[in-house]
């Protein structure tokens, strides 16, 4: 039974790494080829780089734009320091608090409600949003006629012919 088992094993395992070892030479192969495409990053070419860790000037440019141009239509006092402190977590921490916290933060901070220290938080961030992308250019509309044959042929049926 022994002699078997360990036959049938083998077997296995043998039709195992037949079906595995061309897709891992094709893998190891598709790597060396990569290789010669990328330079090596080391100390000079980082420094060479225009853009440096230490200079923080368009950061700063990006700051100081939010904090200028984020305009509202909130009157009451609360909720303006509500989103001038938004705005000022926003551009310390890098836009990367979570919504819930920064919510929350909010109300232990503003004495806010639940619900409106969100509604706050989305208002300024579409705030925020809008000063930094309202520059952009608008796209050209598609025809739907072009949609058909794409995979965004489902969109051709809600085609209103406005833009």
């Amino acid at each position: 039974m022994r002699l078997s088992a360990n036959i049938w094993l083998r077997a296995r395992s043998l039709r195992f790494w037949a079906s595995f070892s061309p897709r891992l030479c094709t893998s190891v192969s598709n790597a060396r080829k990569s290789l010669g495409r990328y330079a090596e990053l080391d100390q000079t070419v980082i420094e060479s780089l225009p853009a440096r860790a230490e200079d923080r000037s368009a950061i700063d440019d990006i700051t100081h734009r939010i904090k200028s141009d984020a305009r509202t239509t909130l009157t009451d006092p609360v909720e303006l320091s509500a989103q001038r402190w938004f705005i000022e977590s926003f551009t310390a921490d890098g836009f990367e608090s979570p919504r819930h916290e920064c919510a929350n933060a909010a109300m232990a901070v503003h004495s806010l409600g639940h619900a409106r220290s969100r509604e706050l938080y989305d208002l300024t961030m579409l705030e925020v949003r809008r000063v930094l992308y309202d520059d952009l250019k608008g796209r050209q509309p598609i025809p739907a006629g072009r949609l058909l044959g794409t995979r965004f042929a489902w969109m051709a049926r809600y085609y209103t012919g406005r833009s």
